[in-house]
């Protein structure tokens, strides 16, 4: 069986809420759509939440979401090949497995595309207040050029942070951040492949809210959706 849920940010007690939701045998998957929260600090105050996740003793296909840290930076992490493409795992929480943008994966006979990462809105209070930010939180235009150089024209299900640009939430903008200052090159880039690539399913967090926002694409936060690759999929 496979899971997708929305942001977990670190916070235990809300992926405890998710896996009571869920089937937690070692032969499921829950996929988190970035923002997970397990390599934010980059030290040992990391390693409590990954080791509450990791113990649950599913598999945890996790995407980058724009408060995660680039994996490589993580010491000791292991880039290995799963799902039929690289990713990476760090072995003392071998159940988590974090996927390299632009990939495709095969989980349970279904292909999943990876393209995570978004803007931080925040960005400016983070930094004035010395708070932690990354730099490389979006796809670069490195790794763009190289997922389109892949020509990948069909899968069966898109995961990534955020939207495509059409699809904003407009109705869930914070009202204190100037939306003049926000950088959505993240979000046009997902316009155009949403243009170019058919899809079945399309699954994305970032916005903390949970709807289905038009059909076969669904923003998830602390919901869940049992994925199946064909028909009406439910949030619960």
């Amino acid at each position: 069986m496979i899971y997708i849920t929305g942001d977990m940010h670190g916070n235990i007690e809300q992926a405890k809420k998710v896996f009571n939701k869920i089937n937690c045998k070692p032969e499921n998957t829950l996929i988190v759509l970035g923002d997970f929260g397990g390599n934010y600090y980059l030290n040992k105050k990391d390693d409590t939440f990954k080791k509450v996740i990791n113990d649950y003793g599913m598999q945890i296909f996790v995407i980058r979401g724009n408060h995660d840290a680039n994996p490589i930076k993580v010491k000791g992490i292991a880039y290995t090949e799963k799902y039929g493409d690289k990713g990476y795992i760090e072995p003392k929480f071998s159940n988590i497995f974090y996927a390299k943008n632009g990939n495709e994966y095969n989980i349970e006979g279904n292909n999943f595309l990876v393209l995570g990462g978004a803007y931080s809105v925040d960005k400016w209070y983070r930094l004035n207040n010395k708070f932690i930010w990354f730099s490389d939180e979006q796809m670069t235009e490195e790794e763009k050029v190289e997922f389109w150089s892949k020509g990948i024209l069909q899968t069966q299900t898109i995961l990534s942070h955020t939207c495509p640009y059409s699809n904003i939430p407009k109705h869930l903008f914070l009202a204190n951040i100037n939306q003049s200052t926000v950088d959505t090159s993240m979000e046009m880039f997902l316009s155009e492949v949403k243009c170019k690539i058919k899809y079945d399913n399309w699954f994305f967090g970032h916005y903390h809210a949970n709807e289905e926002v038009e059909q076969n694409m669904y923003m998830l936060y602390d919901g869940v959706i049992h994925y199946k690759p064909k028909g009406k999929l439910k949030i619960y």
